[in-house]
């Protein structure tokens, strides 16, 4: 009688044992299907920012409605040069401008930073100021008036900001710069038709390459 008692005992403990771990396998199985049901879902969620910041970028594309005209941007330059000449630079210096094949530099030119068809483009066909001999001509703040308007031999010719403030991309282009402190660059950027005043003293000195709003100097 003991035995039979020890015996069902016995069989009952399995029972119990057998029943535990089918319990536990199938709460492994469910946090197994949670587990994937939470990776699929921050997945989606990653998908959903991303396709959100796509998004906002389209949007903030669109309403700047950026482009870029070469006629656009001499049309400006020139107008602001001619601003300049009406209320801050002396008589002596004038506005020169190119002839319409644009202006002509030696063959084979090249630049230590390259520059793309673009903006080669607009540095051929815009105004420059002519100044007296030994005369600083300010254009803003300490920024002092590029001219490209004529090289001596091919180079390859430095047109860029020192390195340690930037390096520009291929479709920027310098239109003013500064040779102390306190004082500002000037920048085009052809693939998106914007300018840029940077003070690299005061602001961000990494430059998102094709994106130059992101690059607030002012």
């Amino acid at each position: 009688m003991e035995q039979e008692k020890y015996v069902a005992e016995l069989e009952k403990g399995e029972e119990y044992m057998k029943k535990m771990e089918e319990e536990e396998n199938n709460d492994g199985q469910k946090e197994e299907v949670k587990n994937d049901e939470e990776i699929e879902e921050e997945n989606n969620d990653g998908e959903k920012e991303e396709e959100e910041d796509e998004d906002y970028e389209d949007e903030e594309e669109e309403e700047l409605d950026l482009h870029y005209s070469r006629d656009e941007a001499v049309s400006a330059i020139t107008e602001y040069y001619k601003l300049l000449m009406r209320f801050c630079l002396p008589e002596e210096v004038v506005i020169k401008y190119p002839p319409a094949s644009g202006w002509q530099w030696p063959e084979n030119i090249t630049f230590t930073s390259p520059k793309d068809a673009t903006v080669i483009d607009l540095m051929k066909h815009m105004p420059y100021l002519k100044r007296p001999w030994n005369f600083t001509l300010h254009i803003y703040e300490k920024t002092e008036a590029v001219d490209y308007s004529h090289f001596d031999g091919p180079g390859p010719h430095d047109i860029d900001p020192p390195l340690f403030w930037t390096t520009l991309p291929s479709h920027a282009l310098m239109l003013g710069y500064t040779h102390g402190r306190d004082g500002h660059y000037i920048f085009v950027d052809t693939k998106r038709g914007t300018f840029t005043l940077a003070d690299f003293q005061v602001g961000p000195r990494e430059w998102s390459e094709g994106d130059l709003s992101v690059v607030r100097f002012v």
